[in-house]
């Protein structure tokens, strides 16, 4: 599919048939989960980048997230679909987290956001995760089109993220930085 370059010269844009003002609530909403995707891709590259079967677990679990989204995006703008988020997908994300924290030590305090370069990337891409939650639970508050398993599904991805850093920085052998209070 070839893109239809210059059609929002005039600040309109189409997604999957919707005609929408590039500065509705809306536009912004899925650019956001866009680049959410996108970072979780840039992550995936990085795991890659290093042939190690060690990652190769953890690259299926960021392609079923970006498959995720893309469901959420798609359903955000009206698409009919086959498939939804359901409580099923909050549900695979808990067991995920929960298999996942058995490889890393409980933590007590802060974590900082650093570490190897792709344990790094999924940070940011928690971070955006957060930033694409709030704006998904403002714009529920007036819209109301976002059902609640899409808003339980954002907060446990972001959840999800956070492991996956620490998960990638264990086996990378990276030791983690923890911030501690002065109090």
């Amino acid at each position: 599919m070839k893109p239809k370059i210059g059609h929002g010269d005039k600040g309109r844009t189409s997604i999957i048939g919707c005609n929408l003002s590039k500065t509705s609530p809306l536009v912004s909403l899925i650019g956001s989960l866009d680049e959410l995707n996108s970072f979780i891709g840039f992550s995936r590259s990085l795991l890659y980048s290093n042939e190690d079967s060690r990652f190769r677990d953890l690259d299926g679990i960021m392609k079923e997230i970006q498959t995720h989204i893309f469901l959420i995006s798609s359903e955000l703008v009206g698409a009919k679909l086959k498939s939804r988020i359901t409580k099923k997908e909050v549900e695979w994300i808990e067991n995920v987290i929960d298999k996942l924290e058995k490889e890393i030590k409980p933590i007590t305090c802060f974590v900082y956001p650093s570490g190897s370069v792709p344990a790094s990337s999924l940070q940011v891409a928690r971070a955006v995760c957060r930033r694409v939650e709030r704006k998904a639970f403002k714009f529920s508050k007036r819209e109301r089109i976002i059902r609640s398993e899409i808003l339980a599904y954002l907060n446990r991805l972001s959840d999800l993220l956070f492991t996956l850093a620490r998960v990638v920085n264990n086996r990378l052998n990276f030791d983690e930085e923890f911030w501690k209070s002065e109090n």
